[in-house]
């Protein structure tokens, strides 16, 4: 029986599994149809040819963590098959998500699992069929597994690391890839140097404030109220900086990553508080792609500003609407470190960085947010931030078992949730000889985390998807709507701009 050390990472995943959240990456395909189960079946063998980790099953073997050969396994055990007399609705399919959410994968065999539900009505008013799909982070990160799911398409080959991604999107993630492996080598040194700064700035303000380099100095952060200001809110500061044409400088910008890691704090707020085990699921109509991009275009924009804009004005809304809004929440944001072959490794694994996006709510106007996000995510792609959290990843997940956890949930605390935004392929997909109609994806939340974000963008159209934790905040529905109104309110401003200019 073939067995394959699990990687460092992997473990950690492996590891981190709670009651109230679950270590788990889910996804869901809508397809117009519904596909023969043979065809689902061999498009799932398919892929754990290709990927043998799909057949196997996490096992300790003398204290060391493997992937082991199921000797049971077959793939049609993988795959559950819920059928219906009459249709049933989106929202039963969104239900039926959440509950498994809260449902752990069987850790005595290969971690991951297909629900199809059928039949299905669509928005459209056609019948179809819905794929339910859930991987362990074990297996691999988010990245890699929307890959594993476009993968499993015709089709689905429009992204890096299926197919032919786009130039761009390619030598952002080797530049990010070779910061990594840099920051990786120099692990101990780099890391402590910086916490070294940042743990002096802490204890003496003022003295350590005189000591920071030149730039700072000259840049105005002379007094102790601004250097404390640095350490709670690195990002309000160094947008001031941007303001004095100051940003995007590497070296100020990786000290305003380290005290981001170290001293932010989540606010208290409406959904604040302990997670339970039960969990909610909401996601929109397709919003035309097109539309979006005209607003970014009009503002000077790019569409992930528009669309992070978005979700900034709506989650205000919600919380104003609570009786309990905040200035700013932070969200962590899965970024690769590894270069994208043209296919997937066949051993996969976890390959990414969370790094910190606070994200500010409050705005005289609404297209005031997007000028603010475009600030704060230009600075991210200009520092070492995604290299810095990578190789303090990799410092946790060879660290103790408790002290792993312990270490995962102080930086776990800091953020809201995941957000995550996809670029799916721009034309359509079929599984299973079906066409797919929508495509959505959640990423697993840590710690006391209630909530994750999902955009996904695919066919022209972009699904906003919320998963949420049903006790701290019940109707993510309701969020999202909410995330619709504000895109729309930018695209009427965007178009009153247009007409001025």
């Amino acid at each position: 029986m073939a067995a394959v050390t699990m990687g460092a990472q992997d473990q950690l995943w492996l590891a981190m599994d709670r009651p109230h959240n679950l270590m788990v990456v889910e996804g869901a395909l809508l397809l117009d149809g519904v596909p023969d189960e043979s065809a689902v079946e061999t498009v799932m063998q398919d892929l754990v040819d290709r990927h043998p980790v799909f057949g196997r099953r996490a096992e300790s073997i003398h204290g060391k963590w493997s992937w082991s050969d199921d000797p049971r396994f077959r793939v049609s055990d993988h795959i559950t098959w819920e059928r219906f007399p009459e249709p049933v609705t989106r929202q039963y399919v969104q239900d039926f998500l959440a509950d498994r959410r809260s449902e752990p994968l069987q850790r005595d065999r290969p971690l991951w699992q297909i629900h199809m539900i059928t039949p299905v009505e669509m928005a459209d008013g056609l019948i179809g069929t819905a794929m339910v799909a859930r991987f362990h982070h074990a297996i691999a990160d988010g990245v890699r597994l929307t890959q594993v799911m476009l993968s499993l398409c015709e089709g689905g080959t429009a992204v890096p690391g299926t197919g032919t991604g786009t130039r761009s999107n390619q030598n952002s993630t080797i530049s990010v890839a070779q910061r990594a492996e840099r920051f990786a080598d120099s692990a101990s040194s780099g890391l402590r140097q910086s916490l070294v700064e940042i743990e002096t700035v802490a204890k003496e303000p003022s003295q350590a404030l005189t000591s920071l380099p030149e730039r700072f100095i000259s840049l105005g952060l002379r007094g102790v109220t601004e250097g404390i200001d640095l350490l709670k809110h690195p990002d309000r500061t160094l947008d001031r900086l941007d303001d004095m044409g100051a940003g995007d400088l590497r070296g100020t910008n990786n000290i305003g990553t380290v005290a981001k890691l170290l001293f932010t704090t989540a606010p208290n707020t409406a959904w604040s508080g302990e997670p339970g085990i039960a969990k909610a699921v909401a996601w929109t109509d397709p919003v035309p792609l097109q539309e979006i991009a005209a607003t970014g275009k009009s503002l000077g924009a790019t569409v992930n500003d528009v669309l992070l804009a978005a979700v900034a004005g709506g989650i205000d809304a919600y919380l104003q609407a609570k009786g309990a809004p905040v200035a700013e929440i932070t969200w962590m944001v899965p970024v690769n470190v590894k270069p994208f072959a043209d296919n997937l490794p066949a051993e996969l694994g976890n390959h990414f960085a969370l790094v910190m996006l606070p994200m500010p709510l409050s705005a005289d106007e609404t297209i005031d947010r997007v000028d603010q996000l475009h600030q704060r995510m230009s600075r991210i792609k200009h520092s070492d931030e995604a290299a810095l959290t990578f190789t303090l990843q990799q410092l946790i997940s060879s660290s103790p078992g408790p002290v792993a956890a312990g270490l995962t949930s102080f930086f776990a605390d800091k953020a809201v949730g995941v957000l995550t935004n996809v670029p799916g392929p721009q034309a359509p997909m079929t599984f299973a000889g079906k066409k797919v109609s929508q495509v959505v994806g959640f990423a697993p939340c840590t710690g006391n985390q209630p909530m994750t974000v999902a955009i996904f963008s695919y066919d022209g159209g972009v699904t906003l998807g919320l998963a949420t934790d049903k006790q701290l905040l019940p109707d993510p529905d309701v969020l999202a709507q909410l995330i619709l109104d504000e895109l729309q309110a930018l695209h009427v401003q965007a178009v009153d701009v247009s007409a001025g200019s």
